[in-house]
């Protein structure tokens, strides 16, 4: 294990974000000669903002705005030459929207602030490991002074999403599917090697845990704010805190072992806070078995009439678009159907027997949809397939046309909202 390159790392407790991330800064004497005079971008986690969920929940899955705005101040006033505030959006998702639903295109243009989406381009391509390419955007990679600003969340895929996994969101969106099919922690440990921001702020004021890294986890209130100067040691203290061993985390444990930073206590500077007054553990991401239980019980439909079956591999994108939209279509057309689904997803075999009308989702089914002999199966194709296709299809199956069509026109004419988790309402009550 590589522990060599040397990393501070400052944790800072607190309940002002403008008043923490003054006092984590404080422990660097550097930062002002990296920011004074420098064009700043700033790489937030905002892209699993949703704006037909309840607008509270969504505070649970992004960076805090209160966080962002207030490291824009401090950089604005320790002489940075400009400002500008840059991400990626999940595949086939609008992140102007989001910027918009959030409020920060009105507040930020206020004060001659940016806003970029990562997805547009320009990309540089740049080989991450082994032949395999991938396209980053130029924005990203020509940055005078790059900030990089996750917040602590699980991950059904990844243990944890923090720093390292933040960065996925700089990608073209083929690339970002390239991630899913080489090896999605194997990617994203290499993609440390290439992105090196100048500095790394964790929002840990309320962290998600549980079926993250969507509005399905559970926020946690953990109150600190991470700030270092190296990712990979950023990354390896936020785990800490979560209470998970960053050396048992594959992604981090290889970008450990690639040198791009030490992930041991004994190998990084701590300032401030010690992770063990900090630590609050986070319920991590469940199983495949429990997170279909979890799905069933949260929509209308009962849950002997469907059957889902997916691997931990399943990314969430995918994830969600699939029983996001069945989800949908609960609360538009009601909980009776006239068929039990059989649904597969991700890498998953078809097995020898099942009971149900078969659905492949995704393109990851396309081989499974090679093998079959008739044509008695629903194939939905995409990587991810899009929210819009998944429900129409998935809808003019699970019910008569007439009621399908009602149910339809009511979200698109009236806008209507999804319904709630149980664990939304509960958490609203202990504001």
């Amino acid at each position: 294990m590589l522990e060599k390159i040397s990393a501070k790392v400052a944790i800072v407790k607190g309940k002002s974000p403008s008043e923490m991330i003054r006092a984590a800064f404080q422990h660097f004497n550097n930062f002002k000669g990296k920011i004074k005079g420098k064009k700043i971008i700033i790489k937030p986690n905002l892209g699993a903002w949703s704006t037909i969920l309840p607008r509270h929940t969504n505070e649970w899955v992004v960076t805090s705005k209160d966080v962002l705005m207030a490291t824009i101040s401090l950089v604005k006033e320790l002489g940075a030459s400009s400002v500008t505030v840059a991400e990626g959006a999940f595949i086939d998702i609008d992140i102007q929207k989001i910027y918009k639903d959030m409020g920060l295109k009105k507040e930020l243009k206020e004060k001659n602030i940016d806003l970029v989406d990562l997805t547009e381009g320009p990309f540089q391509k740049i080989e991450l490991y082994d032949n395999v390419s991938v396209e980053i955007s130029a924005f990203i990679i020509n940055a005078e002074c790059l900030i990089n600003m996750p917040m602590l969340k699980t991950h059904g895929l990844t243990t944890v999403s923090l720093g390292m996994k933040n960065l996925k969101g700089t990608l073209s969106d083929q690339s970002k599917r390239i991630f899913h099919r080489k090896g999605l922690e194997k990617s994203i440990a290499h993609l440390s090697s290439i992105i090196k921001p100048t500095i790394n702020i964790v929002d840990g004021l309320i962290g998600l845990e549980g079926l993250g890294p969507m509005q399905t986890g559970k926020p946690i209130k953990v109150g600190v704010i991470i700030v270092g100067d190296n990712l990979v040691a950023t990354d390896a203290v936020a785990a800490s805190i979560m209470g998970f061993n960053p050396e048992e985390i594959p992604h981090i444990k290889l970008a450990n072992k690639l040198g791009n930073g030490p992930i041991t206590q004994s190998s990084i500077d701590l300032l401030g806070e010690t992770i063990e007054s900090s630590r609050v553990p986070f319920e991590p991401a469940p199983s495949e078995k429990e997170a279909i239980k979890f799905f069933k019980s949260s929509i209308n439909i009962g849950e002997d009439q469907i059957e889902l079956t997916f691997s931990d591999h399943w990314c969430s994108t995918c994830f969600m678009n699939c029983v996001g939209s069945i989800w949908a279509l609960s609360n538009d057309a009601g909980s009776g159907i006239k068929i039990k689904p059989y649904i597969i997803a991700d890498q998953r075999e078809i097995p020898e027997e099942y009971n149900g009308q078969l659905i492949l989702f995704g393109n990851c089914q396309a081989k499974n949809k090679a093998k079959l002999q008739n044509g008695d199966y629903i194939f939905i194709k995409g990587c991810p397939p899009k929210q819009m296709s998944v429900y129409t299809t998935l809808g003019k199956a699970f019910y008569s046309r007439k009621r399908f069509i009602w149910g339809m026109l009511k979200r698109l004419i009236k806008g209507k909202k999804l319904s709630w988790f149980p664990h939304w309402k509960e958490e609203l009550q202990k504001e």
